[in-house]
């Protein structure tokens, strides 16, 4: 892993293990996904926002 990035063998691997859970979720309907990703960035969002406020 040279400058911290993944070699080719480990991307597909990830892609791999990751790939059913890609395909539901392309085949959600479109407001179930936005609202996925609504949460995914709240989540995020109050993960972070005590470090950087801090």
């Amino acid at each position: 892993m040279k400058n911290g990035r993944k070699s080719k063998s480990q991307y597909i691997k990830i892609t791999r293990e990751n790939w059913e859970q890609l395909r539901e979720f392309r085949k959600a309907p479109f407001q179930k996904r936005y609202h996925e990703l609504l949460e995914l960035e709240e989540k995020f969002f109050n993960a972070t926002k005590n470090s950087i406020f801090d």
